[in-house]
């Protein structure tokens, strides 16, 4: 019996060009920004603003998050700016490195605070040296 089949082919199933593979969901208590390679520091907090540029480059939106991290991370959507608003950044979540803001976490609309992506705030720009 055991003979029979050595040395025959066995069918492998595959995954074909249209299917989809949709990754794994990761438990939110697997990642802590304490552990991630991500790390965010506390800065003296400085204004910014979400200007009707910056809205219509995201589609009218500007998503506000519990954490910083992604949402398949974990993290929860817990507003939507929809108007040009201004804000204080009291933290940075910085990139891989260290050296470049990724994250911010605002405090806007009196008192609402949650996480952006860096690149949807804008900076007051510096006065000219003299």
């Amino acid at each position: 019996m055991e003979g029979e089949n050595r040395g025959k082919a066995r069918a492998v199933p595959t995954k074909g060009f249209g299917d989809t593979i949709r990754p794994a969901k990761i438990p939110p208590t697997a990642v802590s920004t304490e552990e991630s390679m991500f790390k965010v520091r506390t800065v003296e907090p400085y204004p910014v603003s979400i200007t009707k540029t910056i809205l219509n480059k995201w589609q009218g939106e500007i998503r506000v998050w519990d954490t910083p991290q992604s949402a398949i991370e974990g993290a929860k959507v817990l507003d939507k700016i929809i108007k040009p608003t201004k804000a204080t950044v009291v933290e940075e979540q910085m990139d891989m490195f260290g050296s470049l803001p990724q994250r911010a976490k605002i405090k806007y609309s009196r008192n609402k605070e949650g996480w952006v992506i860096y690149d949807m705030v804008q900076k007051p720009k510096a006065p000219a040296a003299k």
